[in-house]
């Protein structure tokens, strides 16, 4: 976050507000899938005694490979 944070902060000065857009859309996408993770993660161990199943792992993979592409 603290990248995207500083690519928003250098962006601001730029003639192209495309750009500032695409890193408002990757902080916004970070920070949701970040919540839907913790959601995930509170839900299994309310239930389920903390003991993190197949559903946990896949989602904290995909979510890392989106953010490698990016």
């Amino acid at each position: 976050m603290s990248i995207i944070f500083s690519i928003i902060r250098i962006d601001k000065h730029s003639v192209f507000k495309v750009h500032s857009h695409i890193t408002y859309g990757i902080a916004v996408s970070f920070a949701c899938m970040w919540a839907a993770i913790l959601a995930q993660k509170v839900t299994v161990c309310t239930y389920h005694a903390c003991l993190m199943g197949r559903s946990v792992a896949i989602s904290q993979l995909i979510s890392e490979q989106l953010f490698e592409l990016l």
